[in-house]
């Protein structure tokens, strides 16, 4: 903003230098020699020389400060891109592992119901087992194996003293 105030101030001079000189040349000038209207027409040359130079030179500047709005535009538009880039991925991540999550539970699920399956399996071999064993003794006429009596705890008598056995001379 402050170049572009200089370069036009610059070109108001250039402008206001060279229409002074047009006035001084065509006011002073009685006689009419050759030099004075090359002089004329070299000074007016040289103005718009100059002029040609400020507007050249503010076009640079406007051009320069283009590049660096451009510049920053994109490097936001980058930032934005790498942004959504890994927000992306983020949420691919995520799903991913909600997905091998659910496999894991699936899968735990399935090893469960099948452990339950093979116990249920072996409780109905071990039931057949014994239905059998009891029909094959029922067959035989055995009696059935009544079921284990506990151990007795001592050999105690009705006075509370121990007896022993002897076994005879």
């Amino acid at each position: 903003m402050l170049a572009q105030r200089r370069v036009a101030e610059a070109v108001a001079c250039c402008l206001l230098a060279a229409a002074g000189a047009l006035i001084v040349a065509g006011c002073g000038e009685t006689s009419s020699s050759p030099n004075a209207g090359r002089s004329a027409e070299a000074s007016e040359e040289a103005a718009q020389h100059e002029a040609e130079a400020a507007a050249a030179h503010e076009e640079q500047s406007e051009i320069a400060k283009d590049r660096e709005v451009l510049s920053q535009i994109e490097s936001k538009k980058q930032e934005e891109a790498a942004e959504t880039s890994a927000k992306k991925r983020e949420k691919e991540a995520e799903k991913k592992a909600k997905a091998k999550e659910h496999e894991s539970a699936v899968r735990i699920k399935k090893l469960e119901e099948k452990a339950k399956a093979e116990a249920k399996k072996r409780e109905a071999a071990v039931k057949e087992a014994v239905r059998k064993q009891e029909a094959e003794a029922k067959a035989k006429g055995q009696p059935k194996p009544a079921p284990p009596r506990p151990a007795p705890t001592g050999g105690e008598g009705s006075s509370g003293t121990a007896t022993t056995h002897s076994a005879g001379p």
